[in-house]
């Protein structure tokens, strides 16, 4: 059931936001009109579909092992974590919410878009054939 939800959420989402950057585009284009399906536009249905199924279990990893590292290091304890006693340490855990927040933005964003651009270039993934 929750996996029908996501599915669900995904393509309502992909809808939404495609009738939104379409809007987009046509308005305030780069001065030149293009097709709505051209070349590379299998690739980025592609991307926004299976995106979101991938950056959930990579999200959900990136949390889970850092902290169980942590745990085997004996940095912390898995009580400790449960609690949320363990605050981090270093510079970066010294720093204001807010500026850990905008860094962690800025850095998905960069690595987002240079994920995307790779797609692009056929060096992570084929062309699809409809592309061609």
């Amino acid at each position: 059931m929750q996996q029908e939800k996501t599915i669900y959420s995904v393509l309502i989402g992909l809808i939404v936001l495609s009738v939104v950057f379409l809007i987009i585009e046509r308005v305030i284009g780069r001065g030149r009109q293009q097709s709505v399906f051209r070349r590379g536009w299998c690739t980025d249905v592609i991307y926004w579909v299976i995106t979101p199924f991938f950056t959930k279990q990579l999200v959900k990893y990136g949390i889970i092992l850092p902290a169980g590292l942590l745990v085997l290091a004996k940095v912390t304890t898995v009580e400790g974590m449960q609690q949320r006693t363990y605050d981090g340490f270093g510079p970066l855990g010294d720093q204001p919410l807010w500026l850990q927040a905008l860094e962690i933005y800025v850095l998905v964003d960069f690595i987002g878009y240079w994920t995307h651009r790779m797609f692009h270039r056929g060096r992570w993934w084929r062309k699809c054939p409809c592309d061609r």
